[in-house]
């Protein structure tokens, strides 16, 4: 079966043959959440953050629909966050200590890493952590319930809808973070990044221009500002309460990041300015009238 819609078949049973093996998933891997926290949670929120941006074509169909389901999978992931979120700062740490190797060890940065890395695996990450599982679990059986009361034949006027929707907040928060450089600017442009990604590959039979070098080109960005938003995270997840030696590494620590993220922020600008090129209605249009030429031609043969 194919990861990405079929213009030509009914949009509300394409929705669910999409969504259904996707919210299987976590639900198994939540399963096996106990065996290895970190990287258990890990590939739920990335799975969580696929169906999410799945749900974001339906809007413009079932506003309500939507709004339950994105909310019910932003908040299962939010429950799951916190083992990930110190994973992802001692990940962080360890790729300026590849970096900057002399200055770290001079400055005892892996000792600053030894105590985050506690908090990965210690009891403030994992409190909670088997209730939240069972919620989320549930939760997600309770979403593929509510997937059965969506009805929507048509799609080429959907998915016109949210892709221009989708491609004016990328450009709507790509100026915001041009203008003011705000972190959660920053933040709104990874996750409508993001969500752009999943629509490419879920619309990959009716994208105009969708080639490699688009997609090294999305992928790459993605990255930027995923390295951007880790440092963002430790500095807010650096703890505050420190000896001399903690203090001298989170100094260093602090410098090394400040340098990155100003090269961070100009490399993320410059490359999506480069890749968002075309105009929301113009780009949606073309998607939509892709999409009526496919299911015309499928229907057709």
């Amino acid at each position: 079966m194919t990861a990405y819609f079929d213009p030509a078949l009914a949009f509300d049973s394409e929705l669910r043959r999409l969504a259904v093996p996707e919210i299987e998933k976590a639900v198994a891997e939540l399963a096996a959440a106990h065996l290895d926290a970190t990287k258990s949670v890990h590939r739920v929120r990335k799975q969580l953050k696929w169906i999410r941006a799945l749900f974001a074509l339906v809007r413009p169909a079932d506003a309500e629909l939507f709004a339950v389901e994105n909310r019910r999978y932003r908040d299962i992931a939010r429950s799951l966050a916190r083992p990930r979120t110190a994973a992802a700062c001692v990940e962080t740490i360890d790729r300026f200590r590849r970096d900057y190797p002399t200055r770290c060890e001079r400055n005892n940065v892996e000792r600053l890493r030894a105590l985050m890395a506690v908090r990965a695996t210690g009891n403030e990450a994992m409190e909670g952590f088997d209730a939240a599982v069972s919620v989320a679990a549930a939760s997600c059986e309770a979403g593929l319930a509510a997937l059965k009361s969506f009805r929507a034949a048509a799609g080429a006027d959907i998915i016109r809808l949210a892709v221009q929707k989708n491609l004016k907040r990328i450009a709507h928060s790509l100026d915001a973070a041009a203008e003011n450089g705000e972190a959660d600017d920053f933040h709104e442009l990874r996750k409508a990044v993001k969500e752009h990604a999943v629509h490419i590959e879920l619309l990959a039979a009716v994208w105009p221009e969708r080639d490699a070098k688009y997609l090294k080109a999305l992928e790459r960005l993605g990255q930027s500002l995923g390295d951007l938003h880790d440092i963002i995270m430790v500095r807010a997840h650096l703890p505050g309460n420190a000896d001399a030696e903690i203090r001298t590494a989170i100094n260093c620590l602090q410098k090394l990041m400040r340098r990155q993220e100003k090269k961070l922020r100009k490399r993320c600008i410059a490359k999506a300015r480069r890749l968002f090129t075309g105009r929301p209605k113009k780009v949606a249009r073309a998607v939509a009238a892709n999409w009526l030429h496919a299911a015309e031609t499928r229907l057709a043969a």
